[in-house]
This record gives structure tokens, C-alpha cells and sequence, in this order.
């Protein structure tokens, strides 16, 4: 599997699921996006770990390609990989609670 594709599927299989759940404050909602980040890919792993338990998020695993987390009406994957020299994070942020989700994505965007 490509690196990211496994957080990207898992998300994107949780997402469905929670897009048949009646929406909570707003809206269901996906952000993903890229972020270079200034640590070793260990770093990167770690640095998201730290992120979603002060977040609060439960069941967190950290796997050979991604972190993942959830709360009730989120989820959080992180995946972090070279490219050339830089070390860039896959974060993707979905839910049923569109205003939750948004503090998350802000939380992880300050975090990194």
C-alpha cells in the first residue's frame, strides 16, 4: 500500500459511516491536507500522538504508516512520510460534528 493510502482508506470507510449518522451542530465534514513539518518521521508520529491524547481523542493506535484517533464524533488520522529532504504529515479530519472537526483541524494545524 502507498504511503498515507492506509489512513486515507480507513478515514475515508469511517467517514461514510459517520455520514449516515444524523448530523450533530452543523454538518458532516472532511478536511485533509498536507503539512511540512520540522521533525524525523518518528517525530512526526510522535508529535501527532501528543496532539490527540491532549485532545482527548480515545483509542488511539500507531501503526507502521499512520496515527488514528477518534472521539464520539470525530476522527483523526495522521501519516508521515519523506519527500526529498522535508518531512511532510497526511492529516485528514472527518466527522459528524462539523464545528468539533473544525477545532480539531485548527488543534493539529497550531500543533504541528
Amino acid at each position: 500500500m502507498k504511503k498515507g493510502s492506509k489512513a486515507v482508506a480507513a478515514l475515508l470507510g469511517f467517514s461514510s459511516l459517520l455520514l449516515t449518522l444524523p448530523a450533530k451542530a452543523d454538518a458532516p465534514a472532511l478536511y485533509w491536507w498536507r503539512e511540512t513539518v520540522n521533525y524525523s518521521i518518528a517525530g512526526c508520529y510522535n508529535q501527532a500522538e501528543q496532539i490527540m491524547r491532549e485532545q482527548g481523542l480515545q483509542d488511539i493506535e500507531v501503526g507502521k504508516e499512520d496515527v488514528y484517533g477518534h472521539t464520539d464524533n470525530a476522527a483523526v488520522a495522521v501519516s508521515c512520510f519523506k519527500n526529498g529532504r522535508e518531512t511532510v504529515a497526511l492529516i485528514i479530519v472527518t466527522g459528524s460534528d462539523n464545528t468539533e472537526v473544525k477545532n480539531l483541524r485548527e488543534t493539529i494545524k497550531n500543533g504541528f
